[in-house]
């Protein structure tokens, strides 16, 4: 039988968390896996709640996803650190140095950048 969180001793501090990784746990495990979604005329789906509120999903964010042919979709969210590396690979060594203003007047980057901000700006 279950009893309210207050008369079981459970409500405020260290065992309201406990009671969250439960949830979490059940979400998890048991909610989760069973949940079903439907594909509408423009092939879109909604992420159920629990699951947009597990992975910290927001309107708007870019999320990877993968099928694996047997099935089986595999939504991921995107790590912003890992999108931005791949941008600097990507691009990093594209610009001469020779073409830039600091290669220009003979100097590096934060030699010029610092140069720049002496200037009078009248």
């Amino acid at each position: 039988m279950l009893r309210p969180l207050e008369s079981s001793g459970l409500a405020g501090g260290k065992s309201e968390e406990n009671v969250e990784r439960l949830l979490t746990i059940v979400l998890r495990f048991v909610i989760l896996p069973g949940m079903q979604v439907t594909v509408s005329s423009k092939y879109q789906v909604v992420i159920p709640k629990a699951v947009r509120k597990q992975l910290g999903i927001q309107a708007g964010q870019k999320l990877d996803v993968q099928a694996d042919g047997q099935g089986a979709v595999l939504i991921t969210k995107r790590d912003p650190a890992v999108d931005m590396n791949a941008w600097i690979q990507k691009y990093a060594g594209s610009i001469k140095t020779s073409e830039t203003a600091w290669g220009k007047a003979g100097l590096d980057a934060t030699e010029w950048l610092r140069k720049q901000r002496d200037e009078d700006w009248d």
